[in-house]
């Protein structure tokens, strides 16, 4: 490692850390909107199968 010393390896781990809890919020209401999708889907297919 380069001579950036302990205060900016903690930078680092913590720059780290905010970017890895940015993405995993990022990706919760993706999955959510799946979640929708998904039953939205189910329903038209349902009404399809009524006619």
């Amino acid at each position: 490692m380069s001579n950036i010393g302990i205060p900016g390896f903690i930078l680092t781990i913590l720059f780290v850390l905010l970017v890895l809890l940015l993405v995993r919020k990022l990706k919760e209401p993706k999955k959510e909107l799946q979640q929708k999708m998904d039953k939205l889907e189910e329903e038209v297919r349902i009404l399809k199968n009524q006619k």
